[in-house]
């Protein structure tokens, strides 16, 4: 291998989920980190608010305010690290800046088959919903096939990931009786 091949840019990267984001990247061959945004630490070095990545190959990172031109110009998948209600309208620019750039969104903006779904849940009107026709949930083991094909990416929650992964062979085997709800009861010691 020659080295990175995609350039990558993680908006909202000094939060929880793009710190966790950052390191794990530093472990994959082929990803440049191009551009890392975030209002609370712009223009301060990554390993200023991250010191663990100091001897990570993106320890010369500054952190940017959020610039879609530039981001679509330079990069071909972006990660989308921003609370729920906060990434869809970003989402929305960056897909109409480019409809063939790969976004993968940390926010359960786009984790519903509907807008409709989404609103009910979250209480806000959901000004994107002409992209929900894009957008696949980012769960491998079932769509990997439809995350291939689809430039939207929710990226799917760590409690729904573990119970959809213990579930879906049964359901598939049609050992659920799906006429009741399936009820879990979750707990994490980090969050």
């Amino acid at each position: 291998t020659s080295g990175p091949s995609v350039n990558v840019a993680i908006i909202g990267a000094s939060g929880y989920t793009g710190a966790e984001l950052l390191h794990l990247l530093t472990l994959h061959p082929f990803v440049s980190v191009v551009t890392v945004t975030s209002r609370q630490f712009e223009g301060k070095k990554v390993t200023e608010v991250f010191p663990h990545l100091l001897k990570s190959p993106f320890s010369e990172l500054q952190f940017e305010p959020y610039n879609p031109k530039k981001i679509v110009k330079n990069c071909d998948v972006v990660f989308c690290c921003l609370p729920h209600k906060a990434s869809f309208p970003i989402v929305k620019e960056l897909y109409t800046l480019n409809p063939e750039l790969k976004i993968i969104d940390f926010s359960a903006d786009f984790r519903f088959k509907n807008p409709e779904t989404y609103e009910e849940v979250y209480k806000v009107e959901h000004s994107a919903k002409e992209l929900f026709e894009s957008a696949t949930y980012g769960l491998p083991e079932i769509n990997r096939e439809e995350i291939k094909k689809k430039n939207i990416i929710a990226n799917p929650g760590c409690y729904p990931t573990s119970i959809i992964l213990g579930l879906y062979p049964a359901r598939v085997k049609g050992l659920i009786d799906t006429s009741f709800p399936v009820i879990a009861d979750s707990k994490s010691g980090v969050t």
